[in-house]
């Protein structure tokens, strides 16, 4: 006889609380068995882009407020995140493997090394021409000249750039992220904006086989029309620091104060309701640090940045 158990449980993320009921039964249904997708590049599935959608939830959430002085223009401005693309200053020689192992991850590497507490997110593309380039965003201020550098050491080694080029070649752009409101639906969107574009165009041109059959796709690309029509990319589109998978804030049989507050959120907040869920949306932990909430949240990103911190101090850098 199946014996089910419904214990009230709450999941906490950067903007929303999740309610649930966690089951506990003896009975333990089978598992399914799922076919293997890393061949699927042609865009973010669904799932993917969920999970991108809340890397950078966390990202942002656990990121403080920085105050930068420009040596420019003298002026102070703050930000949030950094939003990096670095780029190929030559036509790809290299499968896009080899660029991952040997150019993007060594240079993540070291950023993890040089900036304390150092958080990314990043998403690979392809450019028109053909060429692998990343987005990357990261919770800390670098500099573009310094990414610039270490960038193209990287291109130098691998024979993209000469050596004589490394302090003057643009293979970077580095944009200081300021806009708080729906910032993570903004990234995620302007990310994968390329997928969705490509995924309509794949589309077309499919239901429109024999009307191309003796056309040449490059004439298309050529006039701009199919610019999104692009390769299929041979890597994971996108990845982030093992901490910000992670990092969970999950309670089950919660205290009677944990529910006085929840009760006071559900009732001021917008709350989306599912069969089995609801999710009290638009909530601001930082702006009541004081509530057992907020402090659960909060003390889970410190947690995350001094884990960070530790497994950092043991990369070694051995690119130059």
């Amino acid at each position: 006889m199946r014996e089910i158990e419904f214990v009230p449980s709450y999941s906490l993320k950067p903007n929303s609380i999740v309610l649930f009921n966690t089951i506990y039964s003896n009975f333990t249904p089978k598992k399914k068995e799922f076919k293997d997708n890393k061949h699927v590049k042609a865009g973010l599935s669904s799932h993917q882009a969920k999970r991108l959608q809340n890397a950078l939830n966390w990202l942002y959430f656990c990121a403080e407020r920085k105050y930068i002085r420009s040596s420019k223009t003298k002026k102070t401005f703050f930000f949030k995140l950094n939003f990096i693309t670095v780029t190929l200053s030559s036509s790809q020689k290299h499968n896009d493997k080899y660029i991952l192992k040997n150019m993007l991850e060594p240079l993540i590497r070291k950023m993890r090394k040089t900036y304390t507490g150092f958080l990314y997110v990043w998403k690979a593309e392809v450019q028109d021409n053909g060429n692998l380039h990343f987005h990357i965003n990261t919770n800390v201020f670098v500099h573009h000249k310094w990414l610039r550098d270490e960038w193209n050491i990287l291109q130098s080694k691998h024979g993209y750039l000469e050596e004589n080029e490394i302090q003057t070649a643009p293979s970077e752009q580095v944009k200081a992220v300021i806009n708080a409101s729906d910032l993570s639906n903004y990234l995620s969107k302007y990310m994968s904006k390329g997928d969705k574009l490509k995924s309509k165009w794949i589309n077309y041109l499919k239901a429109n086989e024999k009307r191309f059959k003796n056309e040449k796709i490059e004439c298309f690309l050529g006039c701009g029309l199919l610019s999104a029509y692009k390769r299929k990319i041979d890597i994971k589109l996108w990845d982030c620091s093992l901490v910000l998978k992670q990092i969970k804030v999950t309670e089950q049989a919660y205290s009677a104060a944990e529910h006085t507050e929840i009760e006071a959120l559900y009732r001021s907040h917008k709350v989306y309701t599912q069969d089995y869920f609801e999710v009290i949306q638009g909530v601001d932990f930082k702006k009541e640090k004081e509530k057992i909430l907020s402090q659960k949240i909060l003390k889970a990103c410190e947690k995350i940045i001094q884990k960070e911190n530790e497994v950092a101090k043991q990369i070694t850098i051995d690119y130059f």
